[in-house]
């Protein structure tokens, strides 16, 4: 980086050397021989150190702009022992209207598992710092745990009796609505990865404590149980467009 002042310091010597050098004639025109030869010397002066503050400001760019290109992955900093954070900026907020949709449907077929799967990418793993450790992102974490939690539903939606071979899942868990006489049979949350992902959102959930309200009624007629209904109007949220952004980057200088 120190370079270019080096070359230009020499640069200005050699420079200087010419120029005071030039011919000083004793004539009529002494005076405006050295008139000539002090405009030239600031002159020499005036470009040699615009050049070099040119040089030192082009190499430091360049620094610059390679060091952050090589520090892409080590954007993450420690907040407090053992807590980390996937350091990519404030993200911008954005307006999300909540409604009902026909993606991420919770059956098993090709194009509902692709849909599930792109919402964490590459398994929603980033790889960060000089040794390219992988880290899971909280917000990966959870969307692939409802798609782990969906996929075992599902599994047991289609495998699982608990008294003869016609009972389904659903029937089994109107049945034991209240889990009070509910039999020792393997369900959703005896699969230990399942078992896990539920337990975490519960924790997440907990830890973030949304307090919006949201309208509730009776799912039916004569129907005791209630349950919020009604979708909340547009709301502001982070920009996860932004995350998925810097996942895709750092995927492609992984390579």
């Amino acid at each position: 980086m120190y370079r270019p002042l080096v070359i230009t310091s020499l640069s200005l010597e050699l420079v200087l050397d010419f120029v005071d050098g030039y011919p000083i004639r004793p004539s009529i025109f002494h005076s405006v021989y050295h008139t000539m030869a002090v405009s030239l010397r600031q002159i020499a002066i005036a470009g040699v150190l615009s050049l070099s503050l040119f040089l030192v400001f082009y190499a430091r760019v360049n620094v610059s702009k390679t060091a952050q290109k090589a520090d892409s992955r080590i954007a993450w900093k420690m907040l407090s022992e053992g807590v980390a954070v996937w350091d990519i900026g404030q993200l911008p907020t954005v307006i999300m209207d909540l409604e009902n949709t026909v993606n991420y449907q919770v059956n098993s077929t090709p194009s509902t598992n692709a849909q599930w799967a792109a919402l964490y990418p590459h398994e929603g793993i980033v790889r960060l710092g000089s040794d390219s450790k992988p880290f899971l992102p909280s917000m990966f974490h959870q969307l692939r745990c409802l798609d782990i939690i969906r996929l075992a539903y599902v599994a047991q939606e289609e495998n699982l009796t608990f008294h003869d071979e016609s009972a389904s899942w659903k029937a089994r868990d109107e049945h034991y609505h209240d889990h009070s006489d509910a039999p020792d049979v393997p369900g959703v949350v005896e699969d230990p990865l399942a078992r896990h992902c539920l337990n975490y959102l519960r924790e997440m959930l907990l830890c973030r404590s949304d307090l919006n309200l949201e309208s509730v009624q009776a799912m039916g007629p004569g129907d005791p149980n209630i349950h919020a209904v009604s979708f909340r109007r547009a709301q502001t949220c982070q920009d996860w467009t932004v995350v998925y952004d810097k996942l895709s980057e750092l995927s492609e200088e992984m390579g």
